[in-house]
């Protein structure tokens, strides 16, 4: 077995540059140093695939120790927007990380929607909005793990369950108003409505991350979008279907071939909250990375 404290490590940062080879007392130097961003990506010699920093075992811990506001970055590290294959690659290498973690997190949808599942047509009815209440809770929940594994520490389900009940009126909230805008441009023409969904498609993201309320989280977010509208609709889209098919097409496959029955419920919510977990990522990486890009 490889010491991995002798391999030597390359970087691909958002500047569209890559650093390297250096050994792993650098590479913790330059993170403490803030030159290497939890974004970044990084590979060891010998190793096949490039992960994203702050989810790498070997300096996970240094972006916890220096976890701190954020320092101006120099000029000459302009940042870019992520390319679709570069949001696919660090969003299943940070969840691969730490999927039991975050599948802790969603285990009281997966329990709840599970259960109604089960019960008869008019009792789903009454169950609806425990249903709802409990989906948002845990969307938050997520939101705040994945944002703290972005930011080098590890996934907390305590504290995250914490945080969703916490902020759950606030961002209940939020997305009323998101609602609201969205149905309102709808009424005007479907194309209104379609600009509108995505101008604030991360106002519940600024809500959670920035801790911004009210209609300033959905300014913030007409914000982060402006000039990028095509990239927040189609980056999550493009990741969504590939996601999706890798997801739901063995899901499927061993559907038709075992016929569960009954089971179908239980089985079905897995791929669903799977979906869960990965859109929820997708939605991080590209809020903090615009966040990165716009200030």
């Amino acid at each position: 077995m490889n010491d991995k404290s002798s391999l030597q490590w390359y970087i691909k940062a958002h500047d569209g540059k890559e650093y390297g080879p250096v050994d792993l007392e650098t590479l913790k130097k330059w993170v403490t140093e803030k030159r290497v961003q939890p974004l970044d990506l990084i590979k060891g010699s010998g190793m096949d695939d490039w992960v994203a920093a702050s989810s790498a075992p070997e300096i996970k811990d240094v972006f916890s120790s220096t976890a701190m506001p954020a320092e101006p970055q120099p000029a000459s590290q302009t940042k870019e927007l992520l390319e679709i294959g570069e949001l696919l690659k660090i969003s299943w290498s940070m969840i691969k990380n730490n999927i039991v973690s975050l599948l802790g997190i969603i285990a009281l949808y997966l329990v709840a929607t599970t259960v109604v599942g089960f019960l008869p047509n008019i009792f789903k009815a009454l169950a609806l909005p425990i249903t709802i209440i409990i989906q948002l809770i845990t969307g938050i929940g997520l939101i705040f793990a994945i944002n703290s594994v972005l930011e080098g520490n590890s996934v907390d389900i305590k504290e995250s369950y914490k945080t969703g009940f916490k902020k759950f009126f606030p961002y209940l909230w939020v997305s009323i108003l998101v609602g609201l805008a969205v149905f309102g441009g709808a009424l005007l023409l479907i194309i209104p409505g379609i600009i509108f969904a995505v101008w604030f498609s991360l106002a519940g993201y600024v809500r959670v991350i920035e801790g911004t309320g009210g209609t300033a989280a959905l300014k913030r977010s007409k914000q982060l979008v402006k000039g990028n509208w095509w990239y927040v609709l189609g980056a999550p889209l493009v990741c969504g279907i590939v996601y999706g098919i890798c997801i739901y097409v063995p899901f499927g496959i061993l559907y038709a071939v075992l016929m569960f029955g009954k089971l179908c419920t239980p089985i079905f919510q897995i791929p669903a909250s799977l979906i869960m977990i990965t859109s929820t990522t997708v939605y991080v990486l590209m809020f903090r990375n615009l966040r990165d890009v716009k200030g």
